[in-house]
């Protein structure tokens, strides 16, 4: 089996592609939100990111140790989360 009929490990396809960082201080701890692999959205006619993955560290400069799993991952049973992530922001508000 080729192409996207493949599965492969979280490992694997964040390994080809990351991006669009974000780092947010959590109580002692950094998380690193980033973009990972890319999708070819054919009907949009450019790349997207398909995955968002989080990595933390207790030093902004790092070692940052990624989750094995992606935090966001496309959705085949939700129209508006099946083939790609995008890139997000976070922030942070007082409660």
């Amino acid at each position: 089996m080729t192409g996207d009929n493949v599965l492969l490990s979280a490992e694997v396809r964040q390994a080809r592609n990351t991006g669009n960082p974000c780092v947010v201080r959590y109580g002692d701890r950094y998380l690193l939100y980033f973009s990972a692999g890319i999708v070819f959205l054919s009907d949009l006619g450019f790349c997207e990111p398909r995955f968002i993955g989080v990595a933390e560290s207790s030093s902004i400069a790092g070692p940052y140790t990624k989750r094995k799993e992606p935090i966001v991952v496309p959705a085949d049973s939700d129209p508006y989360r099946n083939r790609g992530a995008g890139a997000m922001t976070v922030t942070t508000c007082p409660l």
